[in-house]
């Protein structure tokens, strides 16, 4: 089961499942005053099974969902941040190596990093995130990164690398090779821009300590551009 609003989408999960061989199932969802229920039919070569049940929990989850998205939107229309088509927020809430979406969406996964007010502290090799956002097997609906998208990112790098670093950036496909657009770090304090897994040096420098925000973009599937 997915809840969307057009805008951004909730997996809850599935609400039917039926493993008998040799049967058909089918199922319906419907609402009507104010409860949700579940129509299931299964049928084989003996005749055929309907049942109704009503999905009390489920709906109230739903609503909560929605209570949120409206709270959060509402929020963020007080700011001076622009928020039009926001689908998902990665800020204070985490469990473990979960990185918790505040819209309920799609969560990122964390690896050997520190748990920072409103983030992250990425300490060393392999240390980052992973946001799989266009990951349809488990994300559903969310296919149109693939052609819109914008990411946008408050950071601060602490140190001066060894070697160009990669701070913010975006992939197609699995498994994970070539980043098709991106922003990294250099060791001279300059930014470089990835596009299509090729780096160019520009012209603007980065300060440790200091915080920035950047932002990657893609428009109709292939035009990118980073923002700092």
């Amino acid at each position: 089961l997915w809840v969307t609003d057009n805008n951004r989408s909730f997996y809850f999960g599935p609400v039917a499942m039926d493993n008998a061989a040799n049967s058909m199932f089918v199922s319906n969802l419907l609402y009507s005053d104010g409860a949700l229920h579940i129509l299931k039919e299964r049928a084989n070569d003996k005749g055929s099974v309907i049942s109704l049940a009503r999905l009390t929990e489920e709906l109230k989850t739903i609503k909560s969902t929605l209570s949120t998205w409206s709270q959060l939107d509402a929020s963020f229309s007080a700011s001076s941040t622009p928020t039009a088509g926001l689908v998902g927020l990665l800020s204070n809430s985490a469990s473990g190596d979960a990185w918790i979406d505040d819209y309920r969406s799609v969560n990122a996964k964390v690896m050997n990093a520190v748990k920072v007010h409103d983030g992250f502290k990425f300490t060393g090799f392999g240390s980052g995130a992973i946001w799989p956002v266009n990951n349809r097997e488990s994300n559903g609906p969310h296919t149109f990164v693939n052609y819109n998208f914008t990411l946008v990112a408050t950071v601060i790098v602490h140190k001066v690398p060894k070697n160009s670093t990669t701070l913010l950036g975006a992939v197609l496909a699995q498994p994970i090779s070539t980043l098709f657009i991106g922003l990294s770090y250099g060791m001279d304090g300059t930014w470089e821009t990835v596009f299509n897994g090729e780096t160019t040096t520009s012209g603007s420098t980065w300060m440790p300590g200091k915080e920035y925000q950047v932002a990657i973009m893609l428009q109709d599937g292939n035009k990118g551009s980073v923002y700092v």
